[in-house]
């Protein structure tokens, strides 16, 4: 009895198992046209799901690699904004000129009439210290219209009656003889005799100026031709 119950129970899993391919299949016979449809159904959906996992994973290698692209440009841009010269704000220094040589006055050779009527004549020449000036000077000057004894040349009169009434200037009374050529560097200079022919050894810097020694201009007439040459300091 226990092994027909044993082949009963077997024979009931069978027909369990058949129908439930009969209902999952369609049929009656798992190798019939229906279960070739069913075995149909389930490679699609395999399919199907293979599909759907490779689009999955081209989906995340793609968006890696565009992500490796984009930084890569962006690293680019950076390099090259990086390398590009930033220009100086700072001013460039003026250029230095070089010093300029000592400048020497050049010799000079000048003709001057001096008045007797104006009190000082500009002879237009600067003169320095340690220059050497040679005077030459011709001509008559009277100073006093209408007395003979008045006139004389740049040399000036030696007579007592005349020489008193010699140019007093900047508080120095300039000797010699009367109405003759004297000169002065600067106007607040000291007054020097000069005379007909003379060298004068400059001590000071200034205009040179000429005149004649005497104080009373008003009643004067005629005048003296200077010849100046200057010689400047350091000239051989």
């Amino acid at each position: 009895m226990r092994i027909e119950e044993d082949h009963t129970s077997a024979e009931m899993e069978r027909l369990r198992v058949r129908r439930l391919w009969r209902a999952f299949a369609g049929g009656t016979d798992p190798s019939g046209p229906r279960s070739m449809l069913g075995r149909g159904l389930v490679a699609s959906a395999v399919l199907a799901v293979l599909l759907a996992a490779g689009t999955f994973v081209a989906g995340v290698i793609g968006a890696t690699t565009s992500s490796n692209v984009s930084g890569g440009s962006e690293a680019e841009v950076a390099v090259t904004t990086t390398a590009a010269p930033t220009p100086s704000t700072e001013p460039e220094p003026p250029p230095t000129n070089p010093p300029l040589p000592p400048t020497t006055k050049p010799p000079e050779h000048v003709n001057v009439a001096v008045s007797s009527t104006v009190v000082w004549t500009d002879t237009g020449v600067d003169v320095s210290a340690g220059d050497v000036i040679q005077v030459e000077a011709t001509g008559t000057v009277a100073a006093a219209v209408g007395d003979p004894r008045t006139y004389v040349g740049p040399d000036g009169s030696l007579n007592p009656e005349f020489v008193g009434a010699n140019r007093d200037e900047n508080g120095v009374k300039v000797g010699g003889g009367h109405a003759a050529l004297i000169g002065m560097v600067g106007e607040n200079g000291k007054p020097f005799l000069i005379g007909a022919s003379n060298t004068i050894d400059v001590d000071t810097d200034g205009r040179l100026l000429l005149g004649v020694n005497d104080g009373g201009l008003d009643n004067n007439d005629g005048q003296f031709d200077v010849t100046l040459n200057v010689r400047r300091a350091g000239d051989s």
